[in-house]
């Protein structure tokens, strides 16, 4: 057995030594500079981007745990973690998130968005005439 002068020293070094690795660990890089941060924002980034025109038609399969048992996110039944990832890939968005986490018009559905009114509150969508279904319908105010 060790005597309790040797389990005394012991205990010393450990907290010794524990609180050299958090003071060294403090002095380490806090990550990215924010010359990094604002050169990623500046950048698209994605994954193997291809051209569009390039790529060959074709089926995609979409992983998923189950099908949505409804599409309405509002819903108990129909907020689960499939539904965010579905609706944003297969629904048209008004508005883009840009890296910097502003929001910007998508000029393919709209060509401006405004407030004009502020009691009530009223907002304004120029929708793009050149916005159209894939049936060639033309986007309208009731598909918003």
């Amino acid at each position: 057995m060790l005597s309790r002068k040797y389990e005394e020293r012991g205990a010393v070094l450990v907290v010794a030594v524990l609180a050299a690795a958090m003071v060294l660990a403090g002095c380490g890089s806090s990550g990215p500079s924010l010359a990094n941060d604002q050169q990623l924002a500046n950048q698209t980034l994605d994954i193997n981007p291809h051209d569009p025109a390039t790529l060959a038609d074709g089926n995609f399969v979409f992983p998923l745990d189950f099908w949505e048992p409804n599409w309405n996110g509002n819903e108990i039944d129909g907020n689960d973690e499939n539904e965010p990832l579905l609706l944003n890939a297969l629904m048209p968005r008004l508005f883009l998130i840009q890296p910097d986490g502003t929001s910007k018009i998508n000029p393919d559905y709209l060509t401006s968005a405004a407030v004009t009114s502020t009691n009530p509150q009223v907002v304004t969508l120029d929708i793009n005439p050149q916005a159209r279904w894939t049936d060639g319908t033309p986007l309208t105010w009731r598909d918003i």
